[in-house]
Order: structure tokens, then C-alpha cells, then sequence
């Protein structure tokens, strides 16, 4: 796949559901991501950018918590997720101000 995103990825992301900049469906999507892991998706698979699953959950902007409690049940690292990230952009994303580029 383009970008090394798995279907779990794109599930996680809300511009996964953009054709342009035009929404065409709702994510992220907890059912599907529910599903994607109980047939095997690994929730700790990175991109080329090296973004998990819970990286593009976070951005959502309010994050499902039922998304993200999904993901952490089935092994999701949230150190892993921290440690890769500044101070700066740990606050950026809790509080809101900006979307980090990672």
C-alpha cells in the first residue's frame, strides 16, 4: 500500500476518508478497527513515516476513546507512541493547538 499504511492505519485516520479535501465516509471508524484486530491486525505496524495506528487515532481530534482502548487491548504501545514524540508536540496534540508534523 501507498505510504506503507495497513488497513488498521486507515482506519485509525480521519484523512484516510477524504477524496480531495471532500469527506466520503466517517473515520475513524472503532467497529472496523475492532474488526481489523480480531482477524490479526497488528495495532504496532508503522508507516514510512513510522506512525503507528494510535499516532493517527490521536490526531482524530476528539479520538474515539472506545478506538483507542481497542487498540491498547490488543497490544498497541503507548510508550513507544510518547517516546517518539517532543514535549511540544505531546502538549500540541493533548491540548489541540496544532496538528504535529511527524
Amino acid at each position: 500500500m501507498k505510504s506503507g499504511r495497513t488497513a488498521l492505519h486507515l482506519a485509525c485516520n480521519r484523512e484516510a476518508a477524504l477524496v480531495g479535501r471532500y469527506p466520503v465516509c466517517q473515520f475513524p471508524l472503532p467497529q472496523l478497527v475492532k474488526a481489523l484486530l480480531m482477524v490479526g491486525a497488528d495495532p504496532n505496524a508503522l508507516d514510512d513515516e513510522g506512525n503507528a495506528p494510535l499516532h493517527l487515532a490521536a490526531l482524530a481530534r476528539p479520538c474515539p476513546a472506545s478506538l483507542a482502548q481497542a487498540l491498547v487491548e490488543h497490544g498497541a504501545h503507548l510508550v513507544s507512541f510518547f517516546a517518539q514524540l517532543s514535549i511540544q508536540k505531546f502538549l500540541s496534540i493533548i491540548l489541540g493547538h496544532k496538528k504535529p508534523s511527524w
